[in-house]
């Protein structure tokens, strides 16, 4: 029968320089995997700079982007190596890898045994031929991570899980379950198709068990099919997982199992209705995110994503896609759990570089391969409703662009005829023109809201989705007035971005233009906006200016504290009540300051000290007061609906005039932790006054202590400027906020993390480990 061996604790590391050939005698350490070995390095504009292409509206000769990875010091070709035991009671064992960053070499015993470049690909290596039973082997797995690869921070490193699986002769293959299912609005019945690779000969047997666990149907042979009525549905709101159990049996025994998670729903696209789930008109409201999970880097935890994915599920999303590359595996189970929505990309360069070292250079070796395997390990997810097979790719301007947009359109539909194929288009007219608009079933449009009206009258079959909206850009917590739309933002020298959502990146637009598109444009399918969370690199504006080394587009900051933007989109994507009132209330005496509200409700009363100053109509999802002469002390907003003819209070918020800070107040998002797990708790910390009001200024240095049966991992306050290595024990609050991040030893306990800074006493905070 088949074991599966989580390898993440026993690896030993060592880096060297990028492009040694020979791996190290000394200098190796003990490392988890997952595991990113840069993200707790030193900041440095000297850790790959890069020239800007010349295709960015910004561009000027010469230019150089100092912080456009990070500026962590990725760049190196890493080792790492373990001994494994191979068991003297199976027959076929494999070396499966959810990705490694990146050019990945598999070595064992010595001998070569596979390779990846592309470092978001998942594979499996077959090490049969490579190990004898019943002894031991040696792995290694060289990473060679070099510069100028990525437009973004990419960690480095074995940075998603990796596993041993152990079979007999007659197993399934990697990725070999595939299941697909037809189901009919009108007579509620499903109809499943099962296929099946496997090695060697045998019986095969499926199970299939309903969302309760109850087996439903048995069915017999590799390819197998059936009919359910009346199917537990998987939908957004309640989002029912089957389970296909299959197995291979000689002789009666039990030679292989493998479970297989899959849903039943039924998606589609409209040229003039947009999007439909399960014969309901559904507004595709979507985030596009990155892989790297700030302070705690590129290596993968579940639980961490799982945190970020409900916390914008909160807000109103309802998608996602996973810019610019395949995702973790694990990101996809998750995404069927919750109900949201997965445009799952491909690539972010075809045949044209972007950067020196990118994709183009391997893409006519590997596309082929790296695509048909993320659909093969994609495609019985009920989450993923379409594949994008690139992002602004500059083939769109060019003739020859249409036949390699046909090619990887063409294999899609070879490997699962079930979904849609996109591309992300930021210059459709010449796409058009060159004829790649025609090759993929929806049309990928990025930052073109003020021409929907257009494209849908000139190109009336074209079914439209926003596959990348917006690009607002803001520093939470940083607010200049008069508040002004800045397209593109005015640069300040702390080299931070407004707060008041009025800025974007050059070309594109903010979020007001979008929601307004949206609205007037029913035949678009919906939108994802960049981006749900700041991410490492990429700090536009200041592409050339350092110490900027994360971006400003985040919703959500690189800490995962909630900028204003998002009660914004919480206004626009929900029904709950929404009431945000910002900035904050510490200005000088009599100083005019614009007071912006976000709200879904009918009406705003505005009270400062108790006496009702403004009473406002919503218009949109932003109420602005203008030039409110600052007075300190309390300023408060009540929010209405109307209701059959009555006012209804729904919704309250305030800001209060902070006096001088004088504790740390502490909060954490995990009440207990299992001893030895990955599972991360954050502890948000906000320097406060004594009411408790925290103190918009506030930078101080805070101090961290953990004892007893957990560990300290990292901090951050998201704080675009900021060279603190993440894992100091020390970190700077960024407008009265910070967060902390631990983890549990291997033994049960109690774990006591204390925080203390200069002239403020020490705050506790206990978390179980059980």
């Amino acid at each position: 029968m088949r074991e599966i061996k989580k390898l993440e604790k026993g690896w030993k590391f060592c880096l060297t320089g990028f492009g040694t050939e020979k791996m190290p005698e000394e200098g190796w350490q003990d490392v988890t995997v997952p595991h990113d070995w840069a993200i707790y390095g030193e900041f440095s504009p000297e850790n790959d700079p890069q020239p800007l292409e010349n295709s960015v509206l910004d561009y000027h000769e010469g230019m150089i982007q100092i912080g456009r990875t990070g500026g962590l010091p990725f760049i190196g070709t890493g080792w790492y190596k373990m001994n494994l035991y191979i068991s003297a009671e199976h027959e076929r064992f494999f070396l499966e890898f959810d990705g490694i960053m990146n050019h990945g070499e598999v070595w064992v015993n010595g001998e070569k045994a596979g390779e990846r470049p592309y470092g978001y690909s998942s594979f499996s290596v077959d090490i049969t031929p490579f190990v004898k039973k019943g002894e031991r082997a040696e792995i290694v797995v060289k990473v060679n991570s070099m510069e100028k690869t990525s437009r973004w921070y990419p960690g480095a490193g074995i940075y998603r899980p990796a596993r041993l699986v152990e079979c007999e002769a007659q197993h399934f293959e990697y990725n070999g379950i595939w299941v697909r299912s037809d189901y009919d609005l009108m007579s509620k019945t499903a109809q499943i198709g099962i296929r099946c690779s496997m090695q060697g000969e045998g019986e095969v047997r499926h199970t299939v068990f309903d969302p309760c666990g109850m087996g439903v149907m048995v069915l017999e042979g590799k390819d197998a099919g059936c009919t359910l009525k009346n199917p537990c549905v998987w939908d957004i709101a309640s989002p029912q997982i089957y389970v296909l159990m299959s197995e291979i049996i000689v002789g009666g025994e039990v030679k292989d199992r493998v479970y297989t998670n899959f849903g039943i729903r039924k998606a589609e696209f409209s040229n003039e209705s947009g999007f439909f789930l399960n014969g309901k008109n559904v507004k595709i409201q979507g985030v596009c995110m990155h892989h790297d999970f700030g302070m705690l880097g590129a290596a993968y935890r579940e639980d961490v994503m799982r945190k970020r994915l409900m916390t914008l599920k909160e807000m109103g999303c309802n998608s996602l896609r996973t810019t610019h590359n395949p995702p973790c595996p694990k990101t996809l189970d998750i995404c069927d759990e919750l109900g949201i929505l997965v445009l799952d990309e491909a690539f972010d360069e075809w045949h044209v570089t972007k950067v020196l070292n990118g994709y183009a250079t391997e893409f006519d070796r590997w596309a082929e391969k790296d695509l048909a395997d993320m659909i093969h390990r994609d495609r019985n997810h009920p989450s993923v409703i379409l594949y994008s097979v690139g992002n602004e790719i500059p083939e769109q301007t060019t003739p020859d662009g249409k036949e390699t947009c046909k090619w990887l359109t063409d294999i899609c539909h070879r490997e699962d005829p079930d979904r849609f194929v996109t591309c992300g288009f930021n210059r459709p007219e010449k796409a058009a023109v060159n004829g790649l608009t025609e090759e993929v079933d929806v049309l990928g449009l990025n930052y073109c809201a003020v021409r929907y009206k257009r494209y849908h009258e000139e190109f009336p079959h074209w079914k439209l989705l926003g596959t990348e909206t917006m690009s607002a850009v803001s520093s939470r917590g940083e607010y200049f007035l008069p508040a002004k739309i800045e397209v593109p933002p005015v640069k300040h020298e702390n080299l931070h971005v407004n707060s008041y959502d009025y800025s974007a990146a050059a070309c594109t637009y903010i979020p007001d233009i979008e929601f307004e598109a949206q609205k007037k444009s029913p035949y678009v399918a919906g939108q994802f906006v960049w981006t749900g969370y700041d991410y490492l690199g990429e700090p536009t504006p200041y592409r050339e200016e350092w110490p900027s080394r994360s971006s400003y587009f985040g919703i959500i900051d690189l800490a995962g504290l909630k900028k204003d933007r998002y009660y914004a989109f919480a206004a626009q994507w929900q029904e709950k009540p929404v009431l945000h009132l910002f900035p904050h209330w510490n200005w000088e005496e009599g100083q005019a300051v614009d007071v912006h509200c976000y709200t879904n409700l009918d009406r705003v009363r505005l009270y400062l000290n108790g006496k009702e100053i403004k009473d406002q109509m919503r218009k949109d999802h932003r109420i602005v007061f203008k030039n409110l002469i600052f007075e300190k002390g309390e300023l408060h907003a009540m929010g209405y609906r109307f209701e059959n003819g009555r006012e209804i209070l729904m919704a309250e918020d305030t800001v209060r005039t902070a006096e001088a800070p004088v504790k740390l107040i502490l909060s954490k998002d995990k009440e207990e932790l299992l001893a030895g797990s990955p599972d991360v708790c954050y502890i948000e910390v906000s320097v406060a006054d004594e009411h408790g009001t925290v103190c918009p200024h506030a930078d101080n240095k805070v101090y961290i202590q953990v004892e007893g049966a957990g560990e300290y991992l990292a901090s951050d306050a998201g704080d675009q400027t900021c060279l603190r290595p993440f894992n100091k024990p020390h970190c700077n609050a960024f407008h009265g906020r910070l967060v902390i991040a631990v983890k549990a030893k291997e033994e049960p306990g109690n774990m006591l993390v204390r925080v203390w800074a200069d002239d403020i006493e020490p705050s506790y905070m206990n978390i179980k480990v059980y």
